[in-house]
């Protein structure tokens, strides 16, 4: 029959090998506080029986406050020994954390052996113990209880409220089974459009969406709770889908989830013209169909007062049988160009004042209007973006600025939702219309909670993280959010490429002329 400490290593051995395969590399297996009285087998056997993996070996941490280390080291399996005689003790709640927080490990998909060696420790004895475990928001926990000739493994659910004995020759996903699935968690939703808004007596949005996706497939129920009921709540809440809280920690009790997103921050431009009578002349026809009328005044010029005349005096036949016919064909051209440039001219009669705003991030930055940052942290980022440091400027509570004379930076995909916001905090409401985005983001700053909880439940952080690297996030984000790619802008000649449709090219028109000269020989002939 094996002993106690054969069948310990046994079983370690093979976690620690299994754990390696399914690891992408550089992982480090942590034994804490193993005594070298009771234990002493275990380190050295564990190492010699699995010499392709790193170990890191830590004995006499306990309540005293440890420096993490500078480098953070990949952990997927950490053993801990804890003294039989101490399990009751509240002290061990600050030796667990001091271990956790040195090794980097809570919110991480860590597992852990919680050794403990006794023969008169009962699998119940330890139920205080799991509560401290939970308490610090590790679940991934097997309890190990070490006998003179047997050993014992004890599994507690999420509660600490029962447990189960497990067998040594159970998988590892039978000892480390996945928590998320089929429990039931309490979500605080935190009113932000479009990551979540209430609309129709329903909460929906970038983050609901994301939610729900991951509950139907990991097949566990969400019960939301909106920020509107959450005051003066004193419950408990398993996620929380702000990133920002500053409400007072005696009502907001919630893990905080990392989603994937972050804000996208462009510049908004007053829009200013300048009035243009001379250049709406020349704005009907483009350059090479001014070029072509040039030749044709050229043509019909070197007809009347060279070609015509020396027809007359050398062929006086050439010049009867050409004359009727080329001034057919210069009056329908004449009349063509004329009724066109008419038309074109009446059609731009609106387009009498040239827009001066600046519709790209280069053109901005040449510009000198000046761009103001209505948040100090953005206002230290922007100035060190060489290119649009000079033009940067703070914003000064106690003053009053006339909008109208300042660039701002805004979140893209809520523009026109709050410039008028932001405008009246400024001293002046002014209208959506008057502003124009510049589409190219500035800057992105990532979203940060400001309360510092590291999630329970990793395995919906992870599904997260998948789920923004297979597209997902970015697809609820452009469904539930504008997204400025197209620039929105007030008439075609602010567009680029709407202009190049205001301008009469040499090829909208050869077609026609064509058909001119077909039309003025048809003539000649009938009236022949």
């Amino acid at each position: 029959m094996l002993n106690s400490s054969t069948v310990l290593v046994s079983l370690l051995v093979r976690i620690v090998t299994e754990l390696g395969e399914s690891s992408a590399g550089g992982a480090t297996i942590a034994l804490v506080n193993i005594d070298p009285a009771r234990l002493y087998y275990l380190p050295s056997r564990l190492i010699a029986e699995t010499s392709d993996h790193a170990f890191l070996l830590l004995n006499n941490v306990n309540i005293t406050a440890v420096q993490p280390p500078a480098v953070r080291c990949h952990i997927p399996l950490l053993i801990i020994e804890l003294p039989a005689d101490n399990l009751k003790h509240m002290e061990n709640v600050l030796v667990l954390r001091n271990i956790f927080n040195y090794l980097s490990v809570t919110g991480r998909e860590t597992r852990q052996f919680a050794i403990i060696v006794s023969d008169t420790v009962r699998s119940g004895d330890l139920a205080l113990l799991a509560r401290l475990f939970a308490m610090l928001d590790v679940l991934d926990v097997l309890y190990v209880i070490v006998r003179t000739n047997s050993i014992t493994l004890v599994q507690f659910d999420n509660d600490a409220n029962s447990y189960v004995q497990l067998s040594v020759n159970d998988t590892l996903e039978r000892l480390f089974p996945n928590r998320f699935r089929g429990r039931s968690y309490t979500i605080a939703w935190f009113e932000e459009e479009p990551l979540a808004v209430r609309r129709d007596n329903k909460i929906v949005g970038v983050d609901v969406d994301m939610l729900n996706i991951i509950a139907k497939h990991q097949n566990i129920d969400l019960h939301d709770m909106s920020d509107q009921t959450l005051q003066g709540s004193k419950r408990f809440f398993d996620l929380a889908t702000l990133r920002t809280i500053d409400k007072s920690d005696d009502w907001v009790h919630a893990t905080a989830l990392y989603f994937p997103n972050s804000y996208t921050w462009c510049v908004a431009v007053p829009r200013f013209y300048q009035l243009d009578l001379s250049g709406q002349l020349f704005r009907p026809f483009a350059l090479d169909l001014w070029l072509l009328v040039l030749v044709l005044a050229g043509a019909h010029a070197a007809y009347g007062k060279l070609l015509y005349p020396y027809l007359q005096r050398h062929h006086p036949a050439m010049g009867r049988l050409l004359n009727p016919q080329l001034k057919l064909l210069f009056r329908f051209l004449h009349f063509l160009m004329l009724e066109t440039y008419i038309a074109m001219l009446t059609q731009q009669l609106e387009f009498s004042h040239l827009p001066l705003f600046p519709k790209t991030l280069q053109e901005f930055s040449r510009s000198s209007i000046p761009l103001l940052a209505m948040a100090s942290d953005l206002a230290d980022i922007v100035h060190h973006i060489p290119r649009h440091a000079h033009q940067t400027v703070g914003w000064n509570r106690s003053l009053t600025y006339d909008p109208e004379q300042f660039a701002i930076l805004v979140q893209c995909d809520i523009f026109e939702r709050n410039i008028e916001q932001y405008t009246a905090m400024l001293g002046k409401r002014v209208h959506n219309t008057l502003y124009y985005l510049i589409p190219e983001p500035m800057l992105e700053t990532p979203l940060v909670c400001l309360h510092k909880k590291d999630s329970r439940v990793h395995t919906l952080q992870r599904y997260i993280d998948r789920l923004k690297e297979a597209g997902v996030w970015q697809y609820l984000v452009s469904k539930w959010t504008y997204r400025p790619h197209s620039p929105q802008y007030s008439s075609q000649i602010e567009d680029p490429l709407a202009r190049k449709q205001l301008y009469l090219t040499l090829t909208h028109l050869i077609p026609v002329i064509l058909n001119d000269v077909m039309c003025s020989v048809f003539i000649q002939n009938v009236c022949k």
